[in-house]
């Protein structure tokens, strides 16, 4: 009896302390997350709230979409000049910070360089709601905020992303830069203050200046509207940059407008550019 009560005993010892350790390891995982040490941490099999499937959807049901996984992000990583991710697969990637940009509000990008394999990693950080590019020669990763602090983490199959632009549309370009050159046509740019054509500053030291137009249907299937135009023009910048451009791109200004979407893209550019034919002529 004496032996079956101490046997009792010590089971009862060591669930208490293979309990403890369990609670202390979760403990460690929680203290983690919350201290910055990661990146982001997967959600296996989530319950998704109807906002949460609504937007999500619009990213993953994309022809370029390869496989999708949800995270959540963790805001205060940022704070260190160094990322560390664990892509899927178990693919450990670390993110140097080259530059921080700060925008309006509580927004910012947090800019920076995947040193193996080499690439960059850009997001944009609207308060709990991060827009992010990790990419490299191999691979490219988006992040995209699904509301709620929930997001979405999506490879991307760059074969099946969509055209920059028509062959007719290329064509015209190429022949027009011909022409001009042929002609000794020399690049101008209109003050829009003024109105008058001025000569194109060739030191390198200018600015592209975008103006981005988007309609109230494009905002309804994005969390952040905004943060998706900023780190476009980040990726844009990034490019220039690896190609040694010598000049960026930055945001003008970002309007929604009021404007149902004819399902064409020559069309309502074309309904866009014209000034008086009833269509976003504001």
């Amino acid at each position: 009896a004496m032996k079956k009560t101490l046997s009792t005993i010590q089971v009862k010892i060591e669930y208490r302390f293979l309990l403890v350790t369990g609670i202390l390891f979760l403990l460690t995982l929680t203290s983690s997350a919350q201290d910055g040490k990661t990146l982001f941490n997967y959600v296996k099999n989530p319950v998704l709230t109807e906002k949460q499937q609504h937007f999500s959807n619009a990213w993953i049901r994309q022809p370029w979409a390869k496989s999708f996984y949800f995270i959540r992000m963790n805001p205060r990583s940022f704070e260190k000049s160094s990322l560390d991710a664990n892509l899927p697969n178990n693919f450990n990637i670390r993110i140097d910070q080259r530059e921080k940009e700060n925008h309006p509000g509580d927004m910012y990008s947090w800019k920076g360089t995947i040193q193996n394999p080499g690439g960059n990693g850009d997001f944009v950080v609207h308060g709990d709601m991060i827009t992010a590019r990790i990419s490299s020669y191999y691979f490219t990763w988006l992040i995209y905020p699904v509301s709620e602090g929930m997001h979405v983490l999506i490879e991307v199959d760059g074969t099946k992303m969509p055209p920059d632009e028509s062959k007719e549309g290329y064509e015209e370009m190429i022949r027009q830069a011909i022409k001009d050159r042929t002609e000794g046509v020399t690049g101008q740019r209109i003050n829009p203050e003024t109105g008058v054509a001025e000569p194109v500053n060739s030191s390198g030291d200018c600015k592209v200046r975008i103006l981005v137009a988007f309609t109230s249907t494009a905002a309804s299937n994005m969390t952040d509207p905004i943060g998706f135009i900023i780190s476009c023009i980040d990726a844009t910048n990034t490019a220039y940059d690896n190609s040694a451009v010598p000049f960026h791109a930055e945001l003008a200004v970002a309007i929604e407008e009021n404007y149902t979407e004819s399902l064409n893209s020559d069309t309502d550019k074309t309904r866009f550019h014209d000034v008086s034919d009833g269509y976003m002529d504001d």
